[in-house]
């Protein structure tokens, strides 16, 4: 389920930043960017999970799997919105052409939202994926 990854991931900032990390200012919390780019972790982990549901083998390179995330579905419209199209996939694409990236509390703020709509984007099309295969399991039978 997207929204508890992402919940976990920030309850996870929270308790870091109420620790000594958090009182010398070391926590993910306290930069920006270092959260930012743990997000982008998180999203590009989302996207590596939807790939290897036809690619097993897929890499950890992250260059790889925006590529193959591309390849696989968002070109041939596996992974477009019914009504946003490919616009949460597009933040996964933003995000990997600007890292990195400064950001301000503002853009971090920014793509947090992005990630999560993401993430949420991704969970439904493994869901439509999962009813496609459905289909044509019951079909050959």
């Amino acid at each position: 389920d997207p929204e508890r990854v992402i919940a976990a991931f920030e309850a996870g900032l929270e308790v870091e930043a109420l620790g000594w990390k958090g009182a010398q200012a070391s926590a993910m919390k306290c930069r920006p960017e270092t959260a930012a780019f743990m997000r982008n972790v998180v999203r590009r982990f989302a996207a590596r999970g939807l790939v290897r549901a036809s690619f097993f083998d897929v890499p950890e390179d992250p260059e790889r799997i925006v590529q193959e995330f591309n390849k696989r579905l968002v070109n041939p419209g596996r992974f477009a919105d019914r009504y946003a199209g490919n616009k949460f996939a597009q933040y996964l694409l933003d995000a990997h052409a600007a890292a990195p990236e400064s950001f301000s509390d503002e853009t971090a703020h920014h793509r947090i939202e992005e990630a999560s709509l993401f993430i949420e984007a991704c969970h439904s099309c493994y869901q439509r994926l999962g009813e496609e295969l459905q289909t044509l399991v019951s079909s050959a039978r």
